[in-house]
This record gives structure tokens, sequence and C-alpha cells, in this order.
């Protein structure tokens, strides 16, 4: 994510995420009627409020400041490890460390990195998998 007077901005393939503090809703609205003026064929999903999930990132605004955790959808079961056919400990093994990746990508904060590692851990143990399984992944 890049971040430009203010305004954040993220791009993945076909999909851009930003945000909008350069006035009310009326001008955003023309905004994004002038985009779609040039290029019929861009879609748009509106989100206005404090907080949004965007791909895998939860993007929120507190007070002026912007938080990234990352986002688990409601709807999907927690603490459920990807399936895997045939050697499931090391896919197991690499899902983990891609997923600690992830949150360091992800997380704008040590805070919200801690709680997702800790997250992954429980899922890891959850699932079976020993404490000597996670601490050697982590």
């Amino acid at each position: 994510m890049n971040s430009s007077g203010g305004n954040i901005y993220s791009k993945y393939k076909d999909l851009v995420f930003f945000t909008w503090n350069n006035g009310n809703e009326e001008e955003f609205g023309s905004f994004l009627q002038t985009i779609r003026d040039k290029n019929p064929n861009v879609q748009f999903q509106k989100l206005i409020g404090t907080n949004v999930p965007f791909l895998n990132a939860f993007v929120e605004n507190q007070n002026g400041e912007l938080f990234t955790p990352v986002y688990h959808h409601p709807i999907l079961p927690r603490y459920t490890l990807p399936y895997v056919v045939g050697h499931s400990k090391l896919a197991h093994g690499d899902w983990f460390r891609s997923a600690l990746i992830r949150a360091v990508c992800y997380c704008s904060s040590i805070e919200h990195f801690n709680l997702e590692r800790i997250y992954l851990e429980l899922t890891c143990l959850a699932n079976g998998y020993s404490i000597f399984f996670v601490e050697n992944n982590v």
C-alpha cells in the first residue's frame, strides 16, 4: 500500500483499493463517474465507513490512523488448516510460514502481528500438531 496526501491506495492484479480524503461524498461520486465515462468496463464496489476488508487485509481508520490486521472472513470456520493430500506435515509447515509472512506484510502494528501469530499457533495446536512443530516453524 502506498500513501499520498492522506490517501491510501493499493493494487493487486485488476483490483484497486483507495481511500478518499479529498472532499465530500458528492465529489467522490463525480470522481467515480469521470472514471466510468472514460472506461465503461470498469466496475466499482463502493464501501463507505471507517473499516473495510480488502483481499485478506482488514483496513481500519482509528482516529486518523490506518490499521491493517489480517482479515478472517466471519463465515469461514476458525482454527481450520487447509486441506492437503499427501505430506500434510510438510504442507502445513509451509502454510504456517507463509501465513506468518503474510501477517508481517499486512499487520500495521506489533500487537496485530502478535495476535495473528497466536491465532496461527493455536490453529496448528488445535489440529493435533505439537508445540515443537509450532516452535520449529516460527
